[in-house]
């Protein structure tokens, strides 16, 4: 099989699919508004730099630059990773069969831009033959501009990769983390509001609250944590690199996602692989990766209260603690592993071809 991506070629989930893809024998070339970091890659996939500066309306000149790679490349399947930029591209090439998925901002936030916006999301959808999301929250949200059914296909887990660390912890210092960018959108300040009320709380406990990423906001969260005098309990690591998150991940006992909007939760999968549950805001996808009162908490958005209580929980029960842990990574093992998301998207290519041709 041929397969053609069209995507961001720096970004981690298009690296991971493309390779994954290619080490079951696809050929994969991808076509990007980014000029790929080759050494990402496996060396058999083809990377084309479009090299596109602007808005995105400025891709529609690179129409005539893809029709021809299309044309060399010869590709059994078009597949865009991105509903509105990768997908106008992909729409507007007339190739079949074409796949269109939905990641996040495509569909939460370009069609509501202007009704100029809404329209190029709608051709899209109706020029793709098969639509695609990596969450149901997402899927939900595309259907209010397409009647096509939309397949889920989650970004996987590599569950050997992911998996707790087998250590003897002599510390009992409990580590309440996450793995984000620090913007506002992440609720970041939320997390350290809930830590600082945790601290006053649970004074005879060792906490320690770590904060893995880079932003926008970080100059601004770790004034906020002067301010509360929790600096001595806190650890911003800056920005690391996807091959270091295991280790943070693993350093964690439970892991914190209280965004304020969320596609899907692929932090909080990796985490439940190590066996850390986690304490999750009921907005976007989040609720889909954790199970309430079985791998973790569902709380309110925007409230660090709430997040407090729920993480106390498992602060005051170790038992509790472990088995929410077991259970998380049983949930991952059964609903999220890579392997069988990549053998699932391969039976789903070979359907699509079939049907078309």
């Amino acid at each position: 099989m041929k397969l053609m991506i069209l995507a961001d070629a720096k970004s981690p989930h298009t690296i991971k699919w493309a390779n994954a893809l290619s080490n079951q024998g696809i050929e994969i070339c991808i076509l990007s508004f980014r000029k790929a970091i080759n050494e990402n890659y496996n060396h058999n996939i083809i990377n084309i730099s479009l090299n596109s500066e602007g808005s995105k309306f400025s891709y529609l000149k690179l129409l005539p630059i893809v029709k021809r790679e299309i044309t060399t490349f010869k590709p059994d399947i078009l597949h865009s990773y991105y509903a509105s930029s990768y997908g106008l591209i992909g729409a507007l090439s007339n190739f079949q069969p074409l796949v269109i998925s939905v990641w996040g901002s495509d569909i939460f936030e370009f069609p509501k831009k202007s009704f100029l916006h809404k329209s190029i999301l709608k051709l899209n959808f109706k020029k793709a033959n098969f639509l695609q999301s990596t969450s149901k929250t997402m899927a939900i949200e595309a259907k209010k501009y397409t009647n096509k059914e939309l397949e889920i296909v989650p970004f996987g887990i590599d569950t050997e990769h992911f998996k707790p660390k087998i250590i003897n912890k002599k510390d009992d210092t409990i580590v309440i983390g996450t793995i984000k960018w620090l913007e506002e959108i992440y609720g970041i300040k939320y997390l350290i509001e809930a830590f600082n009320i945790l601290v006053k709380q649970h004074s005879n406990k060792k906490l320690k609250l770590l904060i893995v990423g880079g932003g926008s906001k970080e100059k601004e969260y770790k004034q906020l944590v002067d301010n509360l005098g929790i600096s001595d309990k806190v650890e911003f690591t800056g920005a690391v690199s996807k091959e270091e998150t295991i280790k943070y991940h693993q350093r964690i006992s439970i892991f914190i996602a209280l965004s304020l909007q969320e596609s899907f939760g692929v932090a909080v999968l990796e985490a439940a692989a190590c066996e850390v549950p986690a304490v999750v805001s009921n907005v976007g996808g989040l609720p889909e990766v954790v199970i309430n009162n079985k791998t973790g908490y569902v709380v309110e958005s925007k409230n660090p209260k709430q997040a407090a209580e729920a993480i106390s929980k498992l602060l005051l029960n170790n038992k509790l603690l472990t088995n929410f842990g077991i259970n998380a990574r049983q949930f991952v093992i059964e609903n999220y592993n890579w392997t069988d998301n990549i053998d699932n998207q391969i039976k789903l290519y070979n359907s699509y071809i079939k049907k078309i041709h």
